[in-house]
């Protein structure tokens, strides 16, 4: 009886190891030192999305280039510019978009859309 409990101990951990442990990728998607421990992947697409709401959020650009607000609901985007590094990205409804504290578009936004926020990659 001992003999047969410590065959199938060892089957199970022998299965455990070969499907668990093969499988385990190492990715570095998440960071928990880092923000929200999300780092953005590029997107076939040819930009990255950044940050999706349909609130209010403020976002910072770590890498400079140019950024699209994208209203998903609409379909449209909303505007799009180009940012330093180290840039603070506003996106308000009432208030409009702000780069830094440069507002580039006026609000009201429509208030129950969603926005996306994309690098161009």
């Amino acid at each position: 009886m001992k003999q047969k409990l410590i065959i199938v101990m060892l089957a199970a951990a022998t299965t455990t190891c070969t499907f668990g442990c093969n499988d385990i990728k190492t990715d570095k998607t998440t960071d928990p030192s880092v923000g929200s421990g999300l780092v953005a992947r590029p997107s076939p697409t040819g930009y990255t999305v950044l940050r999706k709401s349909d609130r209010a959020f403020t976002y910072l650009v770590n890498q400079g280039g140019t950024i699209t607000v994208y209203d998903t609901t609409a379909g449209r985007p909303v505007i799009s510019t180009q940012v330093p590094p180290q840039t603070l990205i506003r996106v308000d409804p009432k208030l409009g978009v702000f780069t830094g504290s440069a507002q580039v578009i006026k609000g009201p936004l429509p208030e129950k859309n969603t926005r996306e926020l994309r690098l161009k990659n």
